[in-house]
């Protein structure tokens, strides 16, 4: 009898470790299927080997260009619950912040009523804020320590060679899209990014992204013009942004001053932002005032 109750009470030991250890193991479990909701959530899970567990992302997953081959979800601002449940998802990964791209609590709530496990990760858009999305990630899905290293290392280094100008230059963002146009003030993800670079946000009289007019770019008269690739595009390039009503009357126009970087690489705080913040101040440090 002793010896049937020492097997039993062996047996539910040995049961109990497993699915502890399975539990721990779940997200790092080659057979886990991920729906990844953000363009930086994307980058990172690519970056520490998860990318063949992605079933279905955003459209802001963009980078590495493989994941473009994955099944495409929409905007966040338009995502179907439908469609995401029809990739059998194991778990949903999300990011939360301040940005219209971000996920609404509304629209989490709706992804946690599934019942598959749901994970949002916060973002404060800033250097430390960077590490810290990338090391919670990491965390998750389990990655070599010493790999770690070096990603968050290479971030320092990049930032700690950047050489900024004596006076910093002021530069206009502009958000352009067919048939329409924004201009950041304060408080954006890209008003952050002008900063570390060694740039001054032409605007400041407001947060967020208001209507450009001639009026106010005429009014701000920035040294530089910066532009989401694209943005540019999509008003036939560089010589269409000059050709645009007021550009020419500002010291950007006048000198041929317009900066174009890729849309997640400029304003995703992810892996790449020591990289995407040194090009933007090389790039400014290059801007002609003469």
């Amino acid at each position: 009898m002793n010896k049937i109750y020492t097997v039993i009470l062996f047996f539910i030991f040995f049961s109990c470790g497993n699915e502890i250890k399975n539990n721990n193991d779940k997200l790092n479990d080659k057979k886990v299927r991920i729906v990844s909701l953000d363009g930086t959530v994307t980058e990172i899970l690519s970056l520490i080997g998860q990318e063949e567990n992605i079933v279905g992302v955003d459209v802001t997953s963009s980078y590495p260009k493989s994941v473009n081959s994955i099944t495409k979800l929409g905007h966040t601002r338009s995502l179907s619950i439908e469609g995401i449940l029809e990739l059998n998802p194991t778990i949903i990964l999300g990011k939360k912040d301040n940005s219209k791209r971000s996920l609404s609590e509304s629209q989490i709530e709706q992804l946690k009523a599934t019942g598959i496990e749901t994970k949002i990760y916060k973002q404060n858009y800033s250097i430390d804020g960077t590490k810290n999305i990338i090391k919670e990630i990491t965390k998750d899905f389990g990655y070599s320590s010493e790999k770690l290293e070096s990603v968050l290392t290479n971030i320092d280094e990049k930032f700690n060679s950047i050489l900024y100008r004596e006076i910093r230059p002021t530069v206009l963002f502009i958000y352009a899209r067919t048939g329409m146009m924004m201009v950041s003030g304060t408080n954006t993800t890209v008003n952050t990014m002008i900063e570390l670079a060694g740039g001054k946000n032409a605007v400041n009289e407001f947060e967020g992204f208001k209507p450009l007019t001639t009026e106010s770019l005429i009014k701000a008269n920035p040294d530089v013009i910066l532009m989401f690739v694209k943005g540019a595009e999509s008003m036939n390039g560089i010589n269409g942004v000059l050709d645009s009503p007021g550009v020419k009357l500002t010291k950007a126009g006048k000198f041929g001053n317009i900066i174009t970087m890729d849309g997640l690489y400029l304003t995703g705080f992810g892996p790449r932002l020591g990289d995407a913040v040194l090009e933007l101040s090389q790039k400014l440090t290059q801007i002609k005032s003469k």
